[in-house]
C-alpha cells in the first residue's frame, strides 16, 4: 500500500532489487532516490555526497544516471527507465499478495514538492508506467 524504498544494485550479474544501503555490494553500482532525481530540474542537477552514481547527459537525454555495472564499465539509463524497473518490482509484489496483476498504479507524494517539482515527479512516474503498460492515477489529498 505504501511502497518500500529499493535500491537497484548493478553489480551483480543480473540487477538486484534491495531495501537497504548496506545490503548493496558498491554504491558505485546502486541507483536510489529516483523520485527525488524525477523532482529536479533537468539543467540543475547537484550530486549528492551519498551517491555513488554520477548524474551525466548526453545529445538525448538531459538527465542519465551512470553506474557500474559487474563487469566494471560504466553504463547510464534514464531515470524513468530506472523507474520503470522499480515499479516492476513493485507490481510484482502486488502480484504475489494479491494473485492479481494491478492494471493501473496510484501515486501519492507525501514529500513537499514545490508545484514545479511535483509535476516533474509527475510526468516521470507516468512515463514509467508508460512503459510498463500501467495506467498511472495520481491521487491527490483532499
Amino acid at each position: 500500500m505504501y511502497g518500500r524504498d529499493l535500491y537497484i544494485d548493478f553489480t551483480e550479474e543480473r540487477p538486484t532489487f534491495v531495501d537497504k544501503a548496506e545490503n548493496v555490494n558498491s554504491l558505485v553500482g546502486a541507483v536510489y532516490d529516483l523520485v527525488k532525481i524525477l523532482s529536479l530540474p533537468p539543467d540543475n542537477i547537484k550530486a549528492e555526497h551519498h551517491w555513488g552514481f554520477k548524474i551525466v547527459k548526453d545529445a538525448e537525454n538531459p538527465v542519465l544516471i551512470e553506474f557500474e555495472t559487474y563487469e566494471g564499465y560504466a553504463q547510464a539509463a534514464p531515470p524513468t527507465f530506472l523507474m520503470k524497473m522499480m515499479l516492476r518490482e513493485h507490481i510484482k509484489a502486488i502480484k504475489n499478495a494479491s494473485n492479481e496483476k494491478p492494471a493501473k498504479l496510484g501515486f501519492y507524494l507525501f514529500d513537499e514538492f514545490d508545484d514545479d517539482a511535483k509535476k516533474r515527479v509527475e510526468n516521470g512516474l507516468e512515463e514509467a508506467c508508460k512503459l510498463l503498460n500501467v495506467e498511472f492515477v495520481m491521487v491527490e489529498s483532499k
